[in-house]
Order: C-alpha cells, then sequence, then structure tokens
C-alpha cells in the first residue's frame, strides 16, 4: 500500500508542485554523484573567479526518528495531497506499535513523532518536511545541495566580511526553522569548510546554537573527501586504503601461491568490489589520475591484485600482468568510469557546450561532446500503466501451423529492421505501402525495429482509420517487450507508444511477434525493405534518430579494447612477454578457470618470468643459462615451448607441429601448455612453488 501511495503522490501532487531541483535524495535521475557534481561544479567555477566558496555542511540529528507529525501534515496540506491520503499515512505512523523482546521480557509502546526507518514512505515524507528549509534558504540567496537530512550551504564571494556575514545568517535561519520543526543541528558534526586557492583570508567564524564553529581543512560528503583546495590527496589515500587494507587485504587471508580461492574468484573481488570502491564518485576527482604520482598508487594497488590472481614472481612486470588478464591500467579506468557517469548525468540534465569544463570536460576528452550535442534517446523513466493496445507473442508451432488465425476483416502490417555495414534502414509491407525507410549511420537496429512500428502507426493514422482490426506484426521481440512495459527510458520508443495509443483509441490495435528469416511472405517483404532501406543513402542531418546511451557506451567500451592493445603495444619492456601475449578478453577468461598451480606456470611462460635457466641466471642464482636439453642456445620460455629441437617430439605429440611460433602458443589450449612443461620437465612446479629448490631443476 506504501508503494501506491508514494507512486501516486510522485505522480501527482509532486509533477504539479515538485520538490525543490537542490533535492538530490530519492528522486528518478538523482543521486549522491548529482547532489556531489553540482557541489564540487560550483566551487570549481569559484576557482576560476578567485574567489572563496564557503560550505557549510549540516547533519540534522536524528531526521526521520524527530520529524514530528505535525511538520508532516503541514508539508502534505502545502503540497496539496488528498486528505483521504494524508490521514490514511498519520493513522499509519501513529498508530504502529514497537516492539522489543530481551529474554522472557517485552516491552511495547506506540510512536509519538518520526517514521519508521526502511519505510517506503519514509523518504517522501522527510523530503517533503526538509523542503521548507530549503525552499527558505534558496529565498534569501543561499545555494544549497540536499541528499536527505545532508544539507550543504554554499557562499560564494570576493570579500571576507560580506561571506561571514552571510553565512552567520544562514546558520541564524537553519537553527529557526530547526526549533519550530522540534529539530536538532549537531554543532559537533557540523563541519565548514573554506575552499579556496588564496594564501590568505579573514574570514569570522559562525556560531552556531551558540556553539562557534571552527573551519576545517576538509570534510567528508556523500562518501567523498573535499579538501579546500580540492587537490584529493587526501581522497586517494581514503579510497586505497579502503581498497587495499579493507578488501584485498582482508581476502588475502583467503588465498595464496598454490591454494585458496580460485583465480576467477579473485579476478570477481577485484572487478565487483576493490574497483568500484576506488571508482565511486570518479566524475568529481578524475583529473588527479593525470597526475604520475597517482598514477603509481593506482597501479601498486592493481599489481596486487593480478599477483593474487595470477601467483606471478615479483619480477614480472606490471604492464605483462595487465595484458595477460585484459585489464586496463587502474587509472585509465577511473576516467572511463568517470566518462560512463558523465553520461549518466548528462542523460537527466541539461548541460551546455560552456558546462563541459573542469571535471565535465572529461566527455570532450572521450569525444562524446559531438554525440551528446545531437539529439540524445534516453530520458528520465517515464510510467505508463495505460496500454490499450495488445502484445501477442505466438510460440513457433504456431507459426509451423500456419500462424495465429486474424478475425476477419483484419488489416495486417509488417515491419522490419535491418543493418548493413554501417547503415541502418527500416522496412513496412501492408495494404497499399511497401516503404523503405534510409535511417543512416547512428541508429542501432532495435532503433530501426521501433521506428518501423512508429511508421506503420503514423501512417494508419493518417488514414483516418475508424472501428478497424489492426494487426502489426514484427520479428523484434526486445521491441515488443519496450512498447508493453509499463515504464519507458527512450524517446523513441516513448513516441511510439504515444503514437500506438492514440491509434489504438478508435480502433482495435494488436502486436504479433513472427519469427524472422522463416519464410513468412509479410515478413520477407518488410525485411526486404528494410534492406533496401539499410542500403541507400540518407537525404538529411544525421543523426536520424537520438542517439541511444548503449550506442555511447558502445564507443567507451571499444575505447577501452583497443586503449588495453596499445598500451600493450607502446610499452618498451617485456620483449618476450609481447612474442606471446595478444590481449583478449576471451583468452583472458580461459586462463582464469585454471587453478592457482597451473596459472602461476601459465603466466611464468608467457612472460618470462619463471625458472627457466636464462631467467635465474638473470636474477643471480645460476651461472649458466645454456639449455639443458641441447646445450646450445639459452634456455627462456620462447625456446622451450617453440624451438628446441631436443623437444621436437614432445611437441608434435601434444600440439601437433614439432616446432611453433609464439602466437600458436598463445592460441592453443592452456591446458596444452601446463601438459607439455609437465611433461619435459616434471620438476617445474616444485621450482615455482618452492623457490629454494632450484637444484630440483638443475
Amino acid at each position: 500500500m506504501e508503494k501506491i501511495v508514494d507512486d501516486f503522490v510522485k505522480s501527482t501532487s509532486l509533477v504539479e508542485m515538485p520538490l525543490s531541483k537542490f533535492q538530490f535524495a530519492y528522486q528518478t535521475g538523482k543521486s549522491t554523484i548529482t547532489a556531489l557534481q553540482s557541489l564540487v561544479g560550483k566551487i570549481e567555477k569559484s576557482f576560476q573567479a578567485k574567489e572563496i566558496a564557503v560550505v557549510a555542511f549540516l547533519d540534522i540529528e536524528g531526521a526521520f526518528d524527530n520529524a514530528s507529525y505535525s511538520s508532516m501534515r503541514s508539508a502534505m496540506e502545502a503540497r496539496g495531497l488528498d486528505k483521504c491520503i494524508i490521514e490514511w499515512i498519520i493513522s499509519m505512523l501513529r498508530d504502529r506499535e514497537i516492539s522489543s523482546v530481551l529474554g522472557g521480557a517485552q516491552l511495547s509502546v506506540r510512536s509519538v513523532k518520526g517514521c519508521p526507518q526502511g519505510g517506503l514512505l519514509s523518504p517522501l515524507l522527510w523530503s517533503l518536511v526538509v523542503d521548507e528549509l530549503l525552499k527558505k534558504l534558496i529565498n534569501q540567496g543561499f545555494e544549497v545541495i540536499g541528499y536527505a537530512d545532508d544539507v550543504a550551504i554554499l557562499i560564494r564571494g570576493k570579500y571576507d566580511d560580506t561571506i561571514s556575514s552571510r553565512l552567520q545568517s544562514a546558520m541564524n535561519v537553519t537553527i529557526k526553522w530547526c526549533r519550530e520543526e522540534g529539530l536538532n543541528v549537531n554543532p559537533s558534526k557540523t563541519v565548514i569548510v573554506p575552499f579556496t586557492r588564496r594564501l590568505k583570508m579573514n574570514l569570522t567564524e559562525p556560531s552556531l546554537d551558540g556553539v562557534q564553529i571552527q573551519f576545517s581543512e576538509e570534510v567528508k560528503h556523500l562518501g567523498v573527501t573535499l579538501d579546500k583546495r580540492l587537490n584529493w590527496n587526501s581522497h586517494l589515500n581514503n579510497v586505497l586504503t579502503k581498497g587495499t587494507t579493507n578488501a584485498l587485504w582482508v581476502c588475502s587471508k583467503a588465498l595464496g601461491k598454490t591454494w585458496g580461492l580460485r583465480p576467477n574468484m579473485i579476478h570477481w573481488i577485484y572487478a565487483a568490489i576493490v574497483r568500484p570502491k576506488i571508482t565511486y564518485a570518479s566524475l568529481l576527482w578524475w583529473p588527479k589520475t593525470n597526475e604520475v604520482t597517482c598514477q603509481k598508487k593506482l597501479s601498486k594497488l592493481q599489481r596486487l591484485a593480478c599477483i593474487s590472481m595470477t601467483g606471478a614472481m615479483k619480477s614480472t612486470p606490471s604492464v605483462a600482468l595487465d595484458a595477460l588478464l585484459n585489464l586496463l591500467p587502474l587509472h585509465q579506468f577511473v576516467k572511463l568510469q568517470a566518462a560512463k557517469s558523465a553520461l549518466q548525468f548528462i542523460g537527466s540534465n541539461k548541460v551546455l557546450d560552456g558546462d563541459l569544463v573542469g571535471h565535465l570536460r572529461i566527455i570532450k576528452d572521450f569525444k562524446l561532446n559531438m554525440d551528446i550535442k545531437t539529439v540524445e534517446d534516453w530520458m528520465i523513466t517515464k510510467t505508463n500503466y495505460d496500454v490499450p493496445f495488445k502484445v501477442v507473442k505466438p510460440c513457433r508451432y504456431v507459426w509451423d501451423a500456419g500462424g495465429p488465425s486474424l478475425r476477419p476483416g483484419s488489416i495486417a502490417f509488417y515491419t522490419d529492421g535491418s543493418k548493413m555495414g554501417e547503415n541502418t534502414g527500416a522496412g513496412v509491407f501492408g495494404p497499399g505501402i511497401s516503404k523503405a525507410i534510409p535511417m543512416g549511420c547512428s541508429p542501432t537496429v532495435f532503433q530501426a525495429e521501433v521506428q518501423a512500428i512508429l511508421e506503420c502507426a503514423n501512417i494508419c493514422l493518417k488514414r483516418n482509420y475508424r472501428f478497424a482490426k489492426i494487426c502489426i506484426f514484427s520479428d523484434s521481440q526486445a521491441a515488443l517487450n519496450a512498447l508493453k512495459t509499463f515504464t519507458c527510458q527512450s524517446k523513441l520508443v516513448w513516441e511510439c507508444i504515444i503514437s500506438l495509443k492514440q491509434l489504438a483509441s478508435r480502433n482495435e490495435v494488436t502486436l504479433y511477434w513472427v519469427p524472422g528469416h522463416c519464410g513468412i511472405l509479410g515478413n520477407e517483404n518488410a525485411d526486404n525493405l528494410a534492406r533496401q532501406g539499410a542500403a541507400s543513402s540518407f537525404v538529411g542531418p544525421e543523426p536520424f534518430c537520438g542517439v541511444p546511451e548503449c550506442a555511447l557506451r558502445m564507443k567507451l567500451k571499444t575505447w577501452e579494447m583497443s586503449s588495453v592493445e596499445s598500451n600493450w603495444n607502446a610499452t618498451d619492456t617485456s620483449k618476450q612477454a609481447k612474442r606471446f601475449i595478444k590481449p583478449s578478453a576471451e583468452k583472458a577468461r580461459s586462463i582464469l578457470n585454471l587453478n592457482k598451480r597451473d596459472l602461476r606456470v601459465i603466466t611464468g611462460l608467457m612472460t618470462g618470468h619463471c625458472p627457466s635457466k636464462y631467467h635465474l641466471r638473470k636474477i643471480g642464482k645460476i651461472q649458466s643459462s645454456r639449455c639443458r636439453f641441447c646445450q646450445t642456445e639459452n634456455e627462456t620460455a620462447e625456446h622451450l615451448l617453440c624451438n628446441c629441437g631436443v623437444l621436437y617430439h614432445h611437441r608434435l605429440a601434444i600440439f601437433g607441429k614439432g616446432f611453433l611460433e609464439p602466437l600458436e602458443i598463445w592460441r592453443s589450449n592452456p591446458n596444452r601448455v601446463i601438459n607439455f612443461i609437465k611433461r619435459v620437465m616434471p620438476s617445474w612446479d616444485q621450482v615455482l612453488h618452492k623457490p629454494l629448490s632450484i637444484t630440483a631443476l638443475l
């Protein structure tokens, strides 16, 4: 019931009288990242103007627990909520019973204030209450950033006296409002930071409820450490501590060089737990990764993770491990996540080209600004519970039997989308219509399928059908599923839904799934028209329709894959490893599926940092590097795996060839390489896992 009430209030009263745009909690399209982005963006602008930006970070004590019922009622009445809904909410809060059991004793009480922690309506009720404070501060000219009970008040300017008096005024307004609502601001948890790059300031420390608040050098707000100069040193050190001490070192207790968690599980821990800790709010602090010191710190963390996965020797280069496991260097991964976060932010906020400065210039760095300046296809989620048309997906055996039986007088249309090379097209086939639609190079096949259905609906609207039985056949289940769902994030899909609803208001409209390329005449005709559209030149400005978010994400994915390869090709070290390793996501997955012992062997062989005589001589363990088998060449991993004549028959038996190229070894099944090295050198495994027993190998 709370879910229903919450959705109803947000779709009615809050549409007519929305919450403050500076409240970033519990609203679609907003998050801690958008709140932090807004705050940091304002601070960066003050730096550019050579101003001081003083920010007071307030913490309202027990906001959810101490909010009074009268405050909630007043806030709901001010928003014009229905009286029945208000009474139901207040009754739910006031009449709830709270019980506690300890041993054989039980105590039950009724609440007199506050909303339950975890309650579905609690975030909405608190947002309505605190919205009054945000409005009062905004009306007096203060800049505010609210996230639930965390309120940041920003005062910017060049003159110290003016800033000091404005700051004290903001404190007075806040205290007065809290007293009126029966709330308190904790002075001990209130932090005020003057963000500036000036060397000298003469600001007056404000008082909060009679307690003087001293200025701080930094603050932790919404999980991010902000220092007064925004150099991000403290934040970087904090996230590295979280990633190393709190995550990797804890995991290290469950693994060793030859035992413990499997390599693919360690990789999952690093990718799903450690890296997200590091890259949280990367949109704000990614410029820090341009510094060499930061890159070294991040590289050290990733190297520790790679060593944990592979059990590699300490001398193994980090670049070789990154290439072997197809990992982007961590400082570049931070930038990649920042670009993805920027796309999400821009998708729900209007951003002009002049706003792409400071940390938002990541959009230009990835050359995504030209794509975003065109029409984007994503939007804030919209709900649609009124679906007057039907979506039917008959089973294949129904089509094998001739297809679904249509009612007499039904008008059947077939639609399809196609992509040939870089170009996309859509096709519509039906009574009196045979249309091929060129769509240019930017749309996806999914967009072409939806566009074909939209075009068909518009054709029917132009024909002014009345009381007709219209059947639209499409072979795209993804398009049909998107049209029948209750939520929508695509402008193109939403436009198609609106047209179908308009058509269904005076007709009976049914969308059918039809299997593609099965010889069904109508579908084959639509497919040929779609191909014809894709083969034709699009006349007009690109893009044909909005650029989908998935297309931009694919552009970032392509950048990631090419960066891993270009980083590896550009390195001047690891000459032997470069002859073997070609970064590949598929190969990395197959390697990570090995057990700890076998992966350590593979890592040593591919990188050359293994107990071969050549490497042992380089690290000062032995005197001679001659091959123990042929006694003619240096015993490197490449020599043993590819060229040693004495081992010809062993290679022939396992690989099917007597002599091999390094890339043939890399592309072969890793288990074959393991079997080969165990066959020709049974003591190899002992040396790997007991480094002191080198005599066993010699």
